[in-house]
Order: C-alpha cells, then structure tokens, then sequence
C-alpha cells in the first residue's frame, strides 16, 4: 500500500498523468491535496465526466488535506499504448495526456477523510497511517 496525490477534482479519474513511470502494482491511497481546482478546469471535467456518465461532486462538497479513498494500481502505461483497453471507462481516458498514465481499478470512497500531509510519488505508508485506513479498506 502507498499513498499517492492528486489535486481535485482529478483525484476522481480512471487514470492519473504522470511524468514518471512505476513498476508499483497494488493498493494506493488517494490523497486530496489541499490546492483548490480552478473553476476552468473544473467545468472541463464536469462537462467530460458528464459525457461518459458521471459526476463529480460540487466544489463545495470536495475534501482537501488527507486521504479520501483508496483504488488499485493495475498497469502504467504511455501515449503509445492501447490505453482505452485497459481501462474501465473509456471515455475518462480523455483526460489521459501521458507522456506516463497510472490505471486505476475499484476505487473506494472513504466516507470520512483521514488528515494526512500529501508527499510527492509512491511512498511507503506509516505504520500509524495504515492502521487509520484500515478500518475503510476491510469492508
């Protein structure tokens, strides 16, 4: 397991842009950054999430600073790859601009957050933060 930030709403997306790649598959803690979307790029999302048959919750509604739900890390891929085959929705994949893209499978929503300082990359999740999610990944 190991936490992994991302900025709302994109802490929402079937698969995160990264500059980096990763051989890390398992369970990854979603952490919400304290940064505020821009309502931009906000609506952009909206509007796309809403083409492929989803919502994303009112700005108002998001949680900022901590752990907001946990998914699994299936696969890394880039550009070249054929990407939308490996991901559950395909139409999310628009949000997909490489040159690196996590794929993300069974997200879990926590119903509280758990407060948690963010860290750039994949790191190893503390004995004390692992007990906090535990309780949420078990059900």
């Amino acid at each position: 397991m190991t936490p992994h930030s991302a900025g709302s709403p994109w802490a929402v997306k079937v698969i995160e842009n990264r500059k980096w790649k990763t051989d890390y598959r398992g369970v990854v803690l979603i952490h919400a950054s304290l940064k505020r979307p821009n309502p931009r790029l906000y609506k952009y999302a909206a509007d796309l999430a809403a083409e492929a048959g989803h919502k994303i919750p009112a700005v108002a509604d998001f949680q900022y600073g901590g752990i907001i739900g946990a998914a699994t890390l299936v696969d890394c891929v880039q550009e070249r790859d054929p990407y939308p085959a490996k991901a559950p929705h395909d139409r999310m994949n628009l949000f997909f601009e490489g040159p690196y893209g996590f794929v993300f499978h069974r997200p879990i929503k926590f119903p509280k957050i758990v407060e948690e300082t963010g860290r750039l990359g994949l790191c190893k999740v503390s004995p004390e933060l692992a007990r906090k999610v535990s309780k949420y990944l078990t059900r």
